[in-house]
């Protein structure tokens, strides 16, 4: 029996974006803290970290076998993962969760944004006639940006400009963009 499967992947949304986030200096100092300075509860474990690193190998790794059309090896490669999840903390006390979305806000309001969205994982900023729209969490994991808290990005100013959901659909390429991004994902990623 033959089977025929059409796979439809977005290339672009898998390629990486390369540049290094540079450090924000204020003058006169060296910008704000950033969220884990802030806030030791929300420092990942060791196991947590390890398994991050691992899950995001593992999904560059399935993304190139699908592409290259080796679907049993990718569905392989995939349930490997199943059940190696170390336990994550979940259960964060109200006053945590407040100070967490109390801190990453203090951050963004001293690098020069407004605040205009800020309820649990979601976020929305403004700067520089630039809307930024993410889902932000308080704990990094595998699908965050780097394996980050910022799980999704949007930048725009009046059309979208960059893109950023568990890949890149979007890459930045203007220079206010990058700027913003890299500053984000320095702070609070």
């Amino acid at each position: 029996m033959l089977y025929n499967i059409n796979i439809s992947i977005n290339i672009n949304k898998f390629m990486k974006f390369n540049e290094t986030p540079k450090i924000n200096k204020k003058e006169g100092g060296a910008g704000p803290q950033r969220l884990e300075e802030m806030l030791s509860f929300i420092k990942p474990t060791k196991e947590e970290v390890e398994y991050d690193k691992k899950f995001k190998e593992t999904t560059d790794s399935f993304t190139e076998l699908m592409v290259a059309g080796k679907v049993v090896e990718a569905v392989k490669l995939a349930q490997s993962l199943k059940g190696k999840q170390p336990e994550r903390r979940k259960d964060f006390t109200e006053q945590e969760e407040e100070d967490f979305l109390s801190a990453r806000a203090k951050i963004v309001e001293q690098l020069g944004y407004k605040v205009v969205l800020n309820k649990e994982k979601f976020f929305g900023l403004e700067k520089d006639g630039y809307q930024i729209s993410m889902k932000h969490f308080m704990r990094p994991f595998g699908g965050g940006y780097n394996c980050g808290r910022i799980a999704e990005i949007e930048i725009s100013k009046g059309k979208i400009y960059s893109l950023w959901d568990n890949g890149w659909d979007k890459k930045p390429k203007d220079e206010g963009v990058n700027k913003i991004f890299n500053e984000l994902v320095n702070y609070i990623n």
